[in-house]
Order: C-alpha cells, then sequence, then structure tokens
C-alpha cells in the first residue's frame, strides 16, 4: 500500500454564521456528520427575540389604537362645530334682539355688553371647533395609511425574522467540519 501524511483534497467548504447573536442553546449536529439542505445544525437562545417580537406587537397594538382615537376625535369634532354653529346662531339673536333694545332706550348698557359678549365667545368656540376639527383631520394620514402603523408592523415583521434566524439550517447539503467548536452557551 501507498500512504502519505502530505495530501490535500479539494472541496467545497461553506461558511455558517448567525444573522442574530445569542447563547447557543443547542448543538443538533456532530463532527463529519452528513447533513442535507434545510436541517437544523445548531440554536441561539430565542428568548430576548421573542420578547422583541411581543414588544413589536404591543407597539402594533397601540398605533391602532392611537389610529383609533385619531378617527374618533375627529368625528366628534364635526359634533362640536354643529353645535357651535347652533350656539352662534342663538347669540347673533340675542344680540341683535338687545340691540335693537338698546336703540329704542328699552335695555341697559349691562344687558346689551352681555349680549356682545356671549356673541363674541360664540365666535371663539366656534372658530376653536374648526380649529381642533383641521387639526384631528391632519393627523389622519390620506388613504388611511397612519406611519405609526407602518413603522409597528415593521418592527412586527423585524422581530418575527430574527426570531427565525435563532434556528441555523444548513444552506447546503453536505458534511459537517468543526463543528466540535461550537459549543452550548457560546455566543455564536
Amino acid at each position: 500500500t501507498v500512504s502519505t501524511d502530505n495530501a490535500y483534497v479539494k472541496q467545497d467548504v461553506t461558511a455558517i454564521s448567525t444573522q442574530v447573536n445569542g447563547p447557543v442553546v443547542a448543538v443538533y449536529v456532530r463532527e463529519n456528520q452528513h447533513v442535507n439542505r434545510g436541517d437544523i445544525l445548531f440554536k441561539d437562545d430565542p428568548g430576548p427575540f421573542e420578547a422583541a417580537l411581543h414588544a413589536a406587537q404591543a407597539q402594533l397594538a397601540a398605533a391602532r389604537l392611537q389610529t383609533t382615537q385619531l378617527y374618533v376625535q375627529a368625528a366628534g369634532t364635526t359634533a362640536d362645530i354643529s353645535g357651535g354653529q347652533a350656539n352662534l346662531a342663538v347669540a347673533q339673536r340675542a344680540y341683535d334682539r338687545q340691540a335693537a333694545l338698546m336703540k329704542d332706550g328699552f335695555t341697559t348698557r349691562a344687558a346689551y355688553d352681555d349680549a356682545l359678549n356671549d356673541l363674541a365667545k360664540a365666535q371663539t368656540d366656534l372658530a376653536n371647533a374648526r380649529a381642533q376639527s383641521n387639526n384631528a383631520s391632519a393627523a389622519i394620514a390620506p388613504n388611511g395609511n397612519q406611519p405609526q402603523i407602518t413603522a409597528a408592523m415593521g418592527a412586527v415583521e423585524k422581530a418575527r425574522l430574527d426570531l427565525q434566524h435563532t434556528v441555523i439550517r444548513a444552506p447546503t447539503s453536505g458534511v459537517v467540519a468543526q463543528s466540535d467548536r461550537l459549543l452550548v452557551g457560546q455566543s455564536a
């Protein structure tokens, strides 16, 4: 027989690395084991990534709740405007009555000033209701695409992907090498 200690075998090598950092909690392969594409090689601790997913889901729920509140607030301002218009009409009639009575000398200056004051307050209240309505409408994004919801949905998707990346799978079929360097508890 012929033998040598100085031989090389050319073989494709695929380096494995994680897309998220965390301690290894389980190793499913051993040295020189054959694996198929998609087989689980090892797992990182999913705990922090599960917590991040729950936090992102809560953030999404809060963004949806905030959006609902904006719609309710916008709807409420319509009622405030209607009420303000009705109050203004009443105040305008009361002022007109007091102005006519004042002109003929049948009311006091104090009653006339009160009616004028009530009219000015009703005008201010209506202007404030319209401003609040404009602010509420401006807070609602066109087509209902609230940026808070979109951002929260992105955070949920990222957290979901990070959690999936805690399971490291074989990218190709082959034979495992240097798996003895990967230890439970070691940061991957």
